[in-house]
């Protein structure tokens, strides 16, 4: 907005000499803003500003917006809600988003190999059908940026992966694993260029989005992998790589000792429906479970929390498949709910200590008794609890 001095008002001294009034007398007494008789001074309107304000600020709201209300679409079939958004950044994300899809039918081909009934290892079709939805999931992400910075999403062709994934030498385990690690690695590098396309077209709003939603949880991933590659190269094509697959199938959200002791063997086991609270209000969410995974109601829980990618969460069993969630951000600190204003505030580190000790204090007797979850753009796009 323009502010901008008026000489609207003027201080005009009745008594002095040599000149006289800068402005003289208007005729019209109407115009007259102060002039008692007698005084010394009087205040005066200056010609043709008799409709200004009288702070002596004018306040002209629209000089400002009138190039952007120039830039308003009154087309159909335009976005109204592009601004600052780039031909070029337009096109890197549908880039993006086909690179998203391609990683993710290559994974869902490595899925189907694995689950084959003569090769049998459930754990790596379990992990590579995961890593399939995470992929999608990073795609619809981008998807849903691209509409709401007001670009059009256009989706390209996808290669149709191989089906066959065995090798002589390493065998089929290490190779897809391989295999993965190179995927990992190329969206990395994907994702960088997108991240230096926001910052050639001073897009800031992209690149905070890239750097914050995908770039952190890419390092992890790649280390993941890059540490199962070294595992498995330890292991060689024997009798190891069954045990390394039974690791992976094992790799769900509930560790194993925690479902054993409080969910199995229940009467609706299979069907199960946990109830989940936190002390962010005295809502009680119901979730069910699918094996060792939280799916159905999940979605809800995390967007009532705003929970966002790279938080921790801490699940303490309070008895009857109940479970008391304590939530906390990505340095640790848990995550403060104000139910007045809906503020949402990290303790400081003081207290961290503090609610870290308390929200663990149930498990410190049975380390049983609790587990940990970390938050993934996976968990907050589908509505499931995966990857621990």
């Amino acid at each position: 907005m323009l502010l901008k001095a008026s000489p609207a008002l003027s201080l005009l001294s009745s008594g002095s000499t040599g000149g006289g009034n800068l402005f003289p007398p208007s005729r019209n007494s109407s115009n007259r803003l102060f002039s008692p008789s007698g005084s010394r001074f009087s205040v005066q309107a200056a010609k043709g500003t008799n409709t200004k304000s009288l702070t002596g600020v004018v306040f002209e709201p629209f000089e400002e917006v009138k190039k952007e209300m120039e830039l308003v679409p009154t087309t159909p079939f335009v976005s109204l809600a592009r601004h600052k958004f780039s031909d070029d950044s337009e096109s890197a994300i549908n880039d993006q988003i086909n690179v998203e899809y391609n990683v993710s039918y290559v994974y869902h081909a490595l899925y189907a190999y694995f689950d084959r009934d003569n090769v049998g290892l459930k754990g790596f079709a379990k992990f590579f059908n995961d890593s399939s939805l995470e992929e999608r999931g990073h795609a619809e992400m981008f998807m849903e940026y691209q509409n709401k910075r007001g670009g059009r999403v256009k989706l390209q062709s996808i290669l149709m992966p191989v089906s066959e994934f065995d090798h002589e030498e390493k065998g089929d385990a290490l190779h897809a694993m391989e295999l993965a690690l190179s995927l990992e690695k190329l969206t990395n590098e994907k994702l960088l260029k997108l991240q230096s396309v926001g910052v050639k077209n001073n897009d800031v709003q992209l690149v905070d989005f890239v750097e914050s939603e995908f770039l952190g949880e890419q390092v992890e991933a790649i280390k993941k992998i890059s540490e199962y590659v070294a595992q498995l190269r330890r292991i060689g094509k024997g009798h190891g790589v069954w045990h390394f697959d039974q690791m992976l199938l094992n790799d769900e959200n509930i560790p194993m000792a925690f479902y054993s002791r409080y969910i199995d063997g229940t009467t609706n086991e299979g069907n199960a429906v946990v109830k989940l609270r936190s002390n962010a209000s005295d809502i009680t969410w119901q979730v069910k479970m699918d094996g060792r995974r939280l799916t159905q109601g999940w979605q809800k829980f995390a967007t009532s929390h705003d929970l966002r990618v790279g938080d921790l969460i801490v699940f303490r069993h309070d008895g009857d498949l109940v479970f008391h969630v304590t939530c906390f951000g990505p340095s640790c600190c848990e995550i403060q709910y104000d139910d007045d204003d809906d503020v949402i505030q990290l303790s400081s580190d003081s207290d961290s200590e503090k609610n870290q000790n308390t929200a663990v204090s149930g498990c410190s007797s049975d380390h049983h008794s609790c587990f940990v979850a970390h938050v993934t753009a996976l968990n907050l796009s589908k509505d499931m609890l995966v990857n621990v």
